[in-house]
């Protein structure tokens, strides 16, 4: 005999002592699938590993394609069309800046590297690594500046000094020209 179901408490009490007293017990039986679940597939770990790899490939290979497509267009010149054809000249060059104080060609070849003279006067451009030390010492020579790196008391930082500088104008106008180039300078003896 099946209890009916209600919504009160007491009832699923008399239906456990219901079932107790006659000594009966439920079973649980798997349920077999619909014919209408014939269709669904089961994957694995493996299986959705490797239709996460073709998925994410696919994504990788429209993205590098598109990519190359955007590359590709920007590349091209815009088309312009004209009612008449004009003789197109090239642009003039821009204009070269003269420096207000003429560069003095160098005088003779002087190291990169050494130490200041004692008692000379000097500019000091900058403290820096031993690279950046060649490469500023070489621009400020380009420019006309009797410039070099001299060692530091710290193994890798060199000064990269301007001098030695004889009187007051040469120092002037080395102070002018770095000035002039938005380089700090401080005089140094």
């Amino acid at each position: 005999m099946d209890p009916a179901p209600s919504s009160g408490g007491s009832s699923s009490e008399t239906s456990s002592s219901d079932a107790s007293s006659t000594g009966t017990t439920a079973t649980v039986t798997p349920l077999e699938p619909e014919s209408g679940d014939a269709d669904e597939f089961v994957l694995g770990r493996g299986q959705m590993a490797g239709l996460l790899l073709v998925v994410v490939t696919l994504i990788t290979v429209f993205a590098a394609v598109a990519y190359l497509t955007g590359k590709g267009s920007a590349a091209k010149a815009p088309i312009v069309i004209t009612a008449a054809p004009r003789a197109v000249t090239p642009a003039a060059p821009p204009p070269v800046p003269v420096p207000e104080h003429p560069t003095a060609p160098p005088r003779k070849s002087v190291p990169l590297f050494g130490t200041p003279v004692a008692g000379g006067r000097y500019l000091q451009t900058a403290a820096v690594d031993k690279g950046v030390a060649v490469l500023l010492t070489e621009g400020l020579r380009a420019r006309g500046l009797e410039a070099f790196a001299s060692p530091t008391a710290t193994p890798k930082i060199f000064r990269v000094l301007i001098g030695p500088l004889p009187d007051q104008t040469a120092y002037l106008r080395a102070k002018d020209t770095m000035d002039d180039l938005d380089l700090p300078s401080t005089a140094h003896k």
